[in-house]
């Protein structure tokens, strides 16, 4: 359980931890005054959890330490949760409770209820990049179930707002003392966090690094993709991948299902002077894959495990040198701009 001598206002320089309890820290990044209420009147007693639920931790090592209880969104369309944290660098002027509200899925206009059995923990998961870092929900009976749990999806998906989504959404933003508080995210993160507008970002696939594997679906004529580092941000369009117009204007799609897929660089010798290409490689077959065209010729080439994409049997590729001002600054990232 939290310690409960907890002081009400924390001052620290630069650079220095500052400690709220015996387990929690946060770092400033310059000098600043710190704010965390007393869990005192948050402990997790019987009676204090009639009145609500308290999220006091996003890491599985301290759910028990702290107390933590099950939450449980079973039949419900929404839920608040009190995060009893608080940062003057991030107020929430839109949510001062500091209730972070969890919404069930939406099909139209209608909020659909979580399904049955949704009862687990919160909990931050480290992405490939710092900026790739999200909360998830994993779906367990207790603490001592929670590595054999599983995530809570949403349309097919893992529900996992990442930081962008965090720090743009009053429902979630009171994540972030919490984030603060147990030293998951450094702030300087979440400042750039703050510059990517994430309303340009809820159609499109999003990469953090050029190896982050995604769903793919086998009928889409471009797919829609947004390339994030802590730079800049950028949206690109791939287009002639798994549909095939050799007969003019009509567009058709020689194969059914969805497939996990990943872009690599290439190492193969025909690319060597194009510079850095990306190629297409299937990692796994998600829904199955048919041929859905009679008597087909295979100038696509059908996905299969392993294979890269292929058309008229040529391996399909992207030299990013062509695209620098999409791509210069994932390259950057990822070593892969020339040396001049």
């Amino acid at each position: 359980m939290l310690s409960t001598s907890i002081p009400r206002i924390l001052k620290r320089k630069s650079f220095q931890a500052v400690h709220i309890s015996a387990h929690i820290r946060i770092c400033p990044l310059s000098e600043t005054r710190i704010r965390a209420r007393s869990l005192s009147s948050f402990s997790p007693t019987h009676h204090t959890r009639r009145n609500g639920l308290f999220l006091f931790t996003l890491r599985p090592d301290r759910i028990i330490q702290t107390g933590q209880e099950i939450v449980d969104l079973s039949g419900l369309t929404s839920k608040f949760i009190t995060v009893p944290f608080e940062h003057p660098r991030w107020p929430n002027p839109r949510n001062p409770g500091k209730n972070v509200k969890l919404v069930g899925r939406q099909v139209g206009s209608t909020t659909v209820q979580f399904p049955a059995n949704t009862r687990g923990f919160f909990y931050y998961r480290h992405g490939i990049t710092d900026l790739a870092g999200s909360v998830r929900f994993r779906l367990c009976d207790g603490a001592a179930a929670f590595e054999s749990g599983r995530d809570l999806v949403r349309t097919d998906r893992p529900w996992q707002p990442q930081l962008v989504d965090i720090v743009g959404s009053a429902n979630l933003r009171p994540f972030i003392p919490l984030l603060l508080a147990e030293q998951l995210v450094d702030e300087k993160v979440l400042v750039d966090a703050a510059q990517i507008r994430v309303q340009c970002m809820s159609a499109k696939s999003r990469f953090y690094s050029f190896s982050e594997p995604f769903t793919l679906p086998l009928n889409l004529y471009t797919f829609g993709s947004l390339f994030i580092t802590r730079k800049s941000w950028h949206t690109h369009g791939f287009r002639d991948l798994y549909h095939d117009r050799r007969n003019g204007t009509t567009i058709q799609f020689p194969y059914s299902g969805r497939i996990l897929a990943r872009f690599e660089i290439s190492a193969f010798p025909e690319h060597a002077k194009l510079g850095p290409c990306l190629l297409l490689k299937c990692l796994d077959i998600i829904d199955p894959v048919e041929c859905v065209m009679p008597n087909y010729d295979g100038f696509v080439e059908q996905p299969t495990p392993g294979s890269y994409h292929t058309r008229g049997g040529k391996l399909w590729h992207i030299p990013l040198m062509r695209h620098l001002d999409t791509f210069r600054n994932m390259m950057e990232q990822e070593g892969l701009l020339p040396r001049l």
